[in-house]
């Protein structure tokens, strides 16, 4: 462990965000549920306190020698992964930085602020499998979460606010994002070069842009609030065989959603498709962008 994490290492994966954080040129605006629309409010307003040392393990031996130092629960075995909990860490860097474990550990009810804009991360895993990440909060940096070349990553309500990507899956497998709430940020989740991720329940707004991905197949969203963004959700180049109903769509300031992908589906194939507070109530709801994507079932708000 260390408490500023340091070296050229940290720019590999940081690469991809990067070119996230250049693309950028919105505003930030706000969100409202769509099903029920109320105003949510902006989260929590306390402080993220300088508590507890930035964390940096790299390797299972590392990670065992942690557990052992701070008498951190479980085994690392599915059954009993390992828990990191009830942290608040204030880092320049990097709060918590795994890389390169293949035990399963969850990360939990941690709050994590990272002070350095324009490379700073709350929690970043790079080649880590079976990880969970859930009921943490995270602040600042280029990234809130970000996982790089991982698999079976489960990142579960969180509440991430004010960075470049908050919840950024790069170059990874079989993942989920799921409940959770992000707000303030550049991009709101981000997805690149990540198959069979599974997006669903998740509150996203005051964004530049909700949702974002490229270069990803066979992703799902559903059952997500994209309200009061600059853009909802864009459906990038490279994306293909995504399905995306059962969410509301609402006050996004340049559209609901763009899909420049191919071969994607804005409704689950029967009955269901999205809700959409620009539709007319006539017909199929067109999808801009050179996907020429509609959704078959759609609601009004």
């Amino acid at each position: 462990m260390a408490s500023a994490p340091g070296g050229t290492n940290k720019m590999v994966g940081l690469i991809l965000v990067v070119v996230l954080a250049s693309a950028a040129g919105f505003s930030y605006v706000l969100m409202t549920n769509t099903e029920n629309p109320i105003d949510s409010g902006d989260g929590p307003t306390s402080p993220i306190l300088d508590i507890d040392d930035a964390i940096r393990i790299d390797g299972d031996g590392e990670f065992q020698n942690y557990t052992v130092e701070y008498s951190v629960p479980g085994n690392g075995t599915i059954d009993n992964p390992y828990v990191i909990q009830n942290l608040s860490i204030v880092e320049e860097g990097i709060c918590i930085d795994i890389r390169n474990v293949e035990a399963p550990f969850i990360i939990r009810d941690c709050e994590l602020k990272a002070t350095a804009y324009y490379w700073g991360m709350a929690i970043y895993l790079r080649n880590c499998h079976s990880a969970t990440i859930e009921r943490c909060r995270t602040e600042g940096g280029i990234s809130g979460i970000e996982f790089l070349g991982c698999s079976e990553v489960v990142v579960q309500d969180c509440f991430v606010s004010t960075t470049c990507a908050g919840i950024n899956s790069s170059i990874s497998q079989r993942t989920t994002i799921r409940g959770n709430t992000v707000f303030n940020t550049t991009y709101g989740i981000s997805v690149v070069c990540s198959n069979r991720t599974t997006i669903e329940s998740n509150r996203m707004f005051y964004n530049e842009l909700g949702l974002w991905s490229q270069f990803s197949y066979n992703c799902t969203l559903t059952r997500c609030n994209v309200t009061d963004n600059k853009l909802g959700v864009h459906i990038d180049v490279g994306c293909q065989s995504w399905v995306i109903h059962s969410s509301g769509f609402a006050r996004n300031m340049d559209g609901n959603a763009k899909d420049d992908g191919s071969m994607n589906q804005w409704d689950d194939g029967v009955s269901i498709g999205n809700i959409w507070d620009d539709y007319s109530g006539i017909g199929w709801y067109s999808i801009p962008g050179t996907a020429a994507s509609s959704d078959r079932f759609p609601r009004g708000s």
